[in-house]
């Protein structure tokens, strides 16, 4: 006989989607009755999904059902679920889904074609700078994003691509996805001090009139992403002028 992990339709198909924080039944058994109870290991990929470490096919029958829950995760998991006996070894795979976390980060000023295709963004402890994880998101032209965030908890997105000003701005996921997120970014930046101040005016001034392939070109002081440097970017510098970011 060998030990499988037997999916159910409704309750353990191959791959379900487990919210954080929330509970299943899984199946586990062998493919024919014996006549003794049969015990099965089981085992997990991650610390997230927590199962029994075994479980008893009664006498006679070929299958038995199992409680397993999640914890809260930073980001969507896909989980290996094992189960083992007599030598064999039978594996099927579930999903711990992360909240979604979506909407639109606005780059101001950036209306060239060479406007950023990603961004990062760091997940952060509610107001502090611990770093739970950063992602890679990917930024269509109008701005809209979408990923998934940490479950089940109050934390802080900050966001500081090339020449713009670093956003911090607090979300909950306690009560679910988020799909309104609203990042707007200053621009003015040219030396990725977080300030907008003479030392970026410098940096644009050495530049100004340069276009990409330039030796005085600096992609840095090109705040419109046109690929040139001109009086579009030193009126988005001088509009930001003194503005700092956010930690």
């Amino acid at each position: 006989m060998i030990a499988a992990i037997r999916p159910s339709v409704t309750d353990f198909p191959v791959v379900v989607n487990l919210p954080p924080g929330g509970s299943g039944v899984g199946f586990a058994g062998i493919t024919g009755p014996l006549p003794l109870d049969v015990t099965l290991q089981l085992g997990s990929s991650s610390s997230k999904l927590v199962l029994p470490e075994t479980v008893v096919v009664p006498a006679g029958q070929t299958q038995t059902s199992f409680l397993m829950y999640t914890r809260d995760v930073l980001s969507t998991e896909t989980v290996t679920v094992s189960s083992f006996w007599d030598g064999q070894l039978r594996q099927s795979f579930m999903e711990i889904a992360a909240p979604g976390f979506g909407g639109v980060i606005n780059l101001d000023g950036a209306n060239g074609s060479l406007r950023p295709t990603t961004v990062d963004l760091e997940f952060r402890e509610a107001g502090l700078p611990n770093v739970l994880i950063t992602k890679t998101v990917a930024v269509a032209p109008d701005g809209t994003f979408l990923t998934d965030a940490p479950s089940n908890r109050v934390f802080d997105v900050s966001v500081k691509p090339g020449h713009w000003l670093r956003r911090t701005v607090r979300f909950d996921t306690r009560p679910g996805a988020i799909s309104g997120a609203a990042i707007s970014l200053l621009n003015g930046d040219c030396n990725g001090d977080n300030t907008v101040s003479i030392a970026d005016f410098l940096l644009l001034r050495q530049a100004f009139g340069a276009s990409a392939g330039d030796p005085r070109f600096n992609p840095n002081a090109d705040l419109n992403r046109d690929g040139s440097i001109g009086i579009g970017d030193f009126l988005l510098l001088r509009r930001n002028f003194g503005r700092s970011g956010d930690q």
